[in-house]
């Protein structure tokens, strides 16, 4: 009997109590690190023939993001990145000089964007200086300076709202920006209400969302002068028109200033902003199989994995240090030595399908390739895909240059063999 989510669901919704969130085994690993919970289990659930592990949500563990909830487990080795931190380094120095520097990390998901941040950061930890960060998310495209707020209430911490209004009132005063203008503006983005003392302003909304660019980049540069400061957003190909817009007027300044705006996105983010002399935009590449080696050797350290084994995941992970890691955990995690091939591990699931999704009208002939089987004919292919023959040679090209298809030679030959990295019984 096939089991579908919103069963599953169903029946662990039956399982919990009110007022509580329960979770399965597959997104508790999603959520790793982020929340503090409780084994519930593996009750029988109507419906669902095998045993599914459960867990109780307790609370937020304060951790903010993955990356950092896998730093509290222990990372692996820092390792294929070595050009790109001396060049985010060199970018520092010239920070320090007074000279700003605009960075942007450009890599597909998985690639190690957020690691290279981090890594950065600790190289830097001894300098004086000042690291604000925070990210866009998906879910918030349409929610504007979402991640403008998440960096201050990150600073202003989980005070009353009160409490809030009086820190930001005295960083504000800080930083030379008169509260009296400044909290009005920024308490609504905040979500935070206005006391008696502030009253709201009665600018017209546009000029009050000026005026609230206008401060926010006067309080960036004003704190920058103070201590070189570095700002980090991750996830810039999420972020909302409003964010986006407060960066084009960050990156334009040409006032010399200790500022670093630090950026990561994806490869289908292309800025609004015009490239400037200050700007440089670093691309991550996919790990070396040697790389790929030492990563599978740090995470198996505690079992030696055969040669057949490592050569397998260096072949399926394609260098993405992501796949590398939960690959060889699903690895070692079996318990076999070996690498089955019948199911992707959840926790790299989004990024495969984000790969997909950025492939436009070749993810449908992707897609059909996966249900081809592991190596098909341009032939067959051919017969069942519903697309024009210029079209579909168009998406082989692309698949190809996405490393997601082997195409050993020209689309015209009939006799062409292609072999698919989209099959889930043998690559990934």
């Amino acid at each position: 009997m096939q089991c579908w989510a919103p069963n599953i669901a169903a029946r662990i919704q039956e399982a919990a109590d009110p007022g509580t969130v329960v979770l399965t085994e597959d997104t508790h690993r999603l959520i790793l690190g982020l929340f503090v919970v409780e084994a519930r289990g593996a009750p029988a659930l109507k419906g669902i023939e095998r045993r599914l592990q459960l867990y109780r949500v307790i609370q937020p563990s304060g951790v903010r993001g993955r990356l950092e909830a896998a730093a509290a487990r222990g990372l692996t080795a820092f390792v294929g990145r070595e050009d790109e931190l001396r060049s985010l380094l060199t970018h520092w120095e010239r920070v320090r000089e007074g000279e700003g520097q605009v960075v942007t990390i450009i890599g597909e998901a998985g690639i190690g964007k957020s690691r290279l941040v981090r890594r950065f950061h600790e190289a830097i930890a001894a300098t004086p200086h000042t690291w604000i960060e925070a990210g866009a998310g998906a879910l918030f495209q349409n929610t504007p300076f979402y991640p403008v707020s998440e960096m201050l209430l990150y600073a202003l911490g989980e005070a009353p709202p009160q409490e809030q209004i009086i820190q930001l009132a005295a960083r504000l005063t800080a930083a030379g920006v008169n509260p009296a203008e400044a909290v009005p503006l920024l308490g609504p983005i905040l979500n935070l209400p206005l006391p008696p003392e502030y009253l709201p302003s009665e600018l017209p909304p546009e000029q009050q969302r000026r005026r609230l660019l206008a401060t926010l980049v006067a309080w960036v540069l004003v704190s920058a002068r103070a201590q070189p400061l570095v700002i980090t957003t991750e996830d810039l190909h999420w972020a909302d028109p409003s964010t986006l817009e407060l960066i084009q007027l960050l990156v334009e300044q040409r006032a010399p200033t200790p500022l670093l705006l630090l950026y990561t996105a994806r490869p289908e983010f292309h800025p609004p902003w015009p490239l400037r002399a200050h700007h440089t935009q670093i691309t991550l590449n996919r790990l070396s199989a040697q790389d790929v080696r030492t990563m599978v050797a740090e995470v198996g350290a505690r079992k030696a994995l055969s040669e057949e084994t490592v050569a397998t995941v260096v072949e399926r992970t394609g260098g993405v240090p992501l796949f590398v890691e939960e690959v060889t955990r699903a690895v070692l995690e079996s318990g076999e030595d070996k690498l089955s091939g019948k199911a992707i591990p959840v926790t790299i699931h989004g990024s495969l399908m984000a790969r997909l999704d950025r492939l436009g009208p070749a993810k449908e002939v992707a897609q059909i390739g996966a249900v081809l089987g592991a190596e098909f004919s341009y032939e067959l292919l051919h017969t069942v895909a519903p697309i024009p023959e210029p079209e579909l040679q168009r998406a082989l090209r692309s698949l190809a240059d996405a490393e997601l298809l082997y195409v050993p030679r020209s689309p015209a030959r009939r006799d062409l063999s292609v072999q698919t990295c989209v099959d889930p019984r043998r690559r990934l």
